[in-house]
């Protein structure tokens, strides 16, 4: 057992103290000298300390010569470890392991037990140990956290990471009570306790990774099809006929909150599944900290979840502090000016279709997602603590994701309706009303807006809860409800009450009312019809002037509008508005009109027939 060590030894003493030894062998007489004429190497370690103290030699040399000695191949194992995880991947933490401790671990229990046997001071072994056992740790750790390239702890599967702490627990055992004062058991469940965590954390990590990309990913492909279309299925019901609400918009949108919900669903399950093996690989390893293990994992789900709703935040364009965009009721609010800017959120969150994607995702989160992983985290760890409960409140989060829910469509209300009130400004300033020429057909603009209102139906479809949307406009589709109002000419007079009424009593815009908006297609439809029709109004008063055929050309508009846009209205407030809006905006004309006659409501049908049959 000792012969290595006694080469070791003896070829280290040797070189420094053959001279030292060949000079005193004469004078130490003839067994000193029948001891000088023995080879080192058939010397074991105690006799050739025994040999160099009576040549002598300080007791502090011969133990800093046997150290060192035996710390050239401590160091080399170490060193070829560390090589090894530095500059490739470790396939097998375990397995990495155990050859260390083949290699280093071994040679130090020999090192340990035999200077026990030679010297009686221990403090320069426990130097040594210390000082080559934190290099241990750290080698283990790099190996635990996969080599080189890895993402860190959590790149290693959980079985094999707990087997391998497992041996790494049994092999310092033995050393710890050969060399107690290091205290290798405290260092050893640190080291567990340490990558335990790290390895749960890294976990959730990944998932947050994960859903960050996939929102991403989501954002990006609705991009992609807006931009390649103009407007999801603009081709369908371009006219504003029935039939144009259920285009392929809604579906895709549909698969797109499909493919996040899948990921998130999957990836939490996976998360939790992969901490909880954890815990039942080895249940020994964590006993001592259970709690503080059930508390680490309820915290970092609780953390993830708030990660997502960030994101989807993010995503939307969103303040961070909550809320919709503030500044958009006071740039649309008005005319004044000239054309608005878009609010912030209309360019941070890219196209307005991707914010009903990540709305329903939060809705879902909100009735579906928070209460399952709940029910995961109560079935994982049924006995935990009403402290660690209060770590992943359902209730909180599930009305965190409510919220944002909420504003996401308050969003997807604001950046379309902006869209259309950029639109709608920049048309009728444009126009020269004064010098328009006999009405033969519907403005373009008039009709782009109602192809966009048909845009928003079908994204909405299937995304939003209906609230009522479907039956009341089949209801009132089939009762032919019309107004009669923007075909006549309106006196001064009741223009004047008209707008009084519209302004101050009904608001009828979007961003007056958008704190009671609720997440539904029939209030979102609502709001957006609305938004479109008060900007038609509020340009048109500020038109300085119109000719007859200024006038007769907003009423043709106006007629139009009466009949396509009444089908996206369903709410018995919004039906009051649009009609009310249509309305003023022919009296708004009239009263800025030089010749406020109307149009022969024979001649409006017929330029609304011809319009229809083209």
């Amino acid at each position: 057992m000792h012969e290595k060590a006694s080469e070791k030894a003896s070829e280290k003493a040797s070189e420094k103290t053959s001279e030292k030894a060949s000079e005193k062998a004469d004078e130490a007489g003839g067994d000193a000298g029948d001891e000088e004429g023995a080879s080192p190497s058939t010397l074991d370690a105690s006799e050739c300390v025994e040999l160099l103290e009576r040549l002598g030699t300080p007791a502090g040399e011969l133990q800093g010569a046997y150290l060192a000695s035996r710390r050239v191949a401590m160091d080399r194992s170490l060193g070829d470890a560390e090589s090894i995880a530095s500059s490739s991947p470790v396939p097998d933490a375990r397995a990495f392991v155990v050859s260390l401790s083949a290699s280093f671990l071994e040679d130090f229990r020999e090192t340990a037990a035999e200077y026990a046997e030679l010297f009686k001071d221990r403090e320069p072994l426990v130097a040594l140990g210390r000082e080559l056992l934190q290099r241990y740790f750290a080698v283990v750790k790099l190996g635990l956290a996969g080599g080189a390239g890895a993402g860190g702890v959590g790149t290693a599967p959980a079985k094999g990471l707990m087997a391998a702490l497992a041996q790494m627990a049994a092999d310092l055992s033995g050393i710890n009570r050969l060399v107690p004062e290091i205290r290798l058991a405290d260092r050893a469940a640190e080291v567990v306790e340490t990558a335990t965590r790290e390895r749960v954390g890294a976990a959730f990590r990944a998932l947050e990774l994960k859903l960050a990309a996939a929102v991403e990913r989501v954002g990006a492909d609705v991009e992609a099809r807006v931009t390649n279309a103009g407007v999801l299925d603009g081709e369908d019901g371009a006219d504003g006929e029935d039939g144009a609400g259920e285009g392929k918009a809604g579906a895709f949108l549909l698969g797109r909150f499909e493919e996040l919900r899948d990921v998130t669903l999957a990836g939490v399950k996976e998360a939790l599944a992969d901490t909880r093996s954890l815990l039942e690989e080895r249940p020994v390893m964590v006993s001592s900290w259970r709690e503080e293990f059930e508390s680490l994992v309820r915290g970092h789900a609780a953390s993830t979840l708030d990660a997502l709703l960030a994101g989807l935040r993010r995503a939307g364009g969103l303040p961070s502090g909550g809320g919709v965009v503030p500044e958009a009721p006071r740039s649309l609010g008005g005319v004044q000016g000239g054309v608005p800017e878009a609010p912030r959120s209309a360019s941070a969150a890219g196209p307005a279709p991707v914010l009903l994607v990540f709305a329903r995702l939060a809705s879902f989160m909100e009735t579906d997602g928070v209460p399952t992983i709940a029910r995961t985290l109560d079935a994982f760890f049924p006995a935990s603590s009403e402290a660690n409960q209060t770590l992943f409140v359902e209730k909180q989060r599930a009305e965190s994701y409510a919220r944002l829910a909420d504003e996401l469509v308050c969003a997807y209300v604001l950046a379309s309706a902006t869209r259309l009130s950029l639109m709608i400004r920049q048309s009728v300033a444009l126009a020269r009303w004064d010098v328009a020429n006999e009405p033969r057909d519907v403005s373009p603009v008039v009709i782009e807006v109602v192809q966009q209102l048909c845009a928003i139906e079908t994204e909405t479809a299937g995304i939003l809860e209906d609230g009522g949307y479907s039956s009341v406009r089949l209801v009132g589709a089939s009762s032919g409800l019309t107004s009669e109002a923007p075909t006549t000419g309106i006196d001064r007079g009741v223009a004047d009450l008209f707008r009084g009424e519209s302004s101050e009593q009904q608001g009828d815009g979007v961003f007056e009312h958008l704190s009671s908006l609720e997440p539904t297609r029939a209030s979102a439809l609502g709001a957006v019809t609305k938004s479109a029709l008060k900007s038609f109004v509020e340009c048109v008063r500020n038109v300085r002037r119109f000719n007859r055929c200024g006038y007769q050309q907003t009423q043709v508009d106006a007629a139009y509008l009466d009949k396509r846009v009444r089908r996206f209205v369903s709410i018995e407030w919004d039906v009051a508005g649009v009609a009310r809006l249509i309305g003023a905006m022919v009296s708004a004309a009239g009263e800025r009109s030089e010749d406020p006659t109307p149009l022969d409501p024979f001649i409006v049908d017929r330029i609304l027939s011809q319009k229809a049959g083209r």
